[in-house]
């Protein structure tokens, strides 16, 4: 029982890891783009 609760916890940690990751590459990539577009 407390084996699978702690797999969970893992999961959902690396799971919000990986949600922050994304969201953090997204805005990177997103401002490249916009200060891509003020240039031209």
């Amino acid at each position: 029982m407390e084996r699978t609760k702690q797999r969970t916890i893992i999961y959902c940690y690396n799971k919000k890891k990986g949600i922050s990751t994304l969201l953090s590459l997204w805005t990177s990539r997103s401002l490249e783009n916009l200060e891509s577009r003020w240039k031209v």
